[in-house]
């Protein structure tokens, strides 16, 4: 038997340059195929807030289930100085109060008219004792969850309202759609644009969400 003939260097080098132009291009098929039910599972808070710190944040589940919340997000800057505690939050005059007593996880604050305590639900690593996620009760009635991390950033969320809505995914426009607001009585259409959530609000706005870790409770 007359053995395969061996393929000359040019010949060999034009078929391994052609494998992996072909290869290029199913990736790049991959990377601009259509968003999939995958693509928008997963936590995602508002980015545009009102004046009162007043958003929406939504949890699409695979399940075709998806968690609507209302609830104050407001992120400020905060330091420890000289026993007292230092909030930023844009150009607003910087708030000080006394930074209280920590025992473990219980973090208790008084004031004049109040004492606040908190308890820590997951700790964190920093020089003030404070980092990591702490949860107590609003004034408002409602459960509030502050983070504080080593950067100096500081983030409140106050969980007003959970909604529970099924979504489903457009198979020729690769959007989703729910029924998030049912007063408005139309279907809201939600889309992505790069990593973002962009939402069609019905007689409305569109809402733009980013997606972020869920460290505080959807549900209370």
């Amino acid at each position: 038997m007359i053995g395969a003939l061996p393929m000359p260097r040019s010949a060999r080098a034009f078929a391994l340059a052609m494998l992996a132009l072909c290869g290029c291009e199913r990736a790049n098929d991959l990377s601009s195929a259509p968003p999939s039910v995958a693509s928008y599972v997963g936590f995602w808070e508002v980015i545009g807030r009102s004046d009162s710190g007043l958003g929406t944040a939504l949890e699409i589940r695979p399940d075709h289930q998806c968690l609507w919340g209302m609830l104050a997000l407001v992120d400020f800057r905060y330091e420890v100085v000289e026993g007292n505690l230092i909030l930023r939050h844009g150009e607003s005059a910087p708030l000080s109060s006394p930074l209280g007593t920590i025992d473990g996880d219980t973090w208790t604050t008084s004031d004049e008219d109040a004492t606040l305590v908190r308890a820590r639900v997951r700790r964190g690593e920093g020089e003030h004792g404070i980092e990591g996620v702490w949860t107590y009760r609003h004034t408002t009635g409602a459960k509030a969850y502050e983070r504080y991390q080593a950067d100096g950033s500081l983030e409140l969320r106050v969980v007003m309202a959970w909604k529970r809505k099924p979504w489903s995914l457009d198979p020729s426009t690769r959007k989703i759609a729910f029924r998030a607001w049912p007063e408005v009585g139309d279907v809201s259409w939600g889309w992505l644009e790069g990593d973002q959530l962009h939402v069609d609000i019905p007689n409305d706005e569109v809402l733009v969400f980013r997606r972020v870790e869920p460290w505080y409770a959807k549900q209370d």
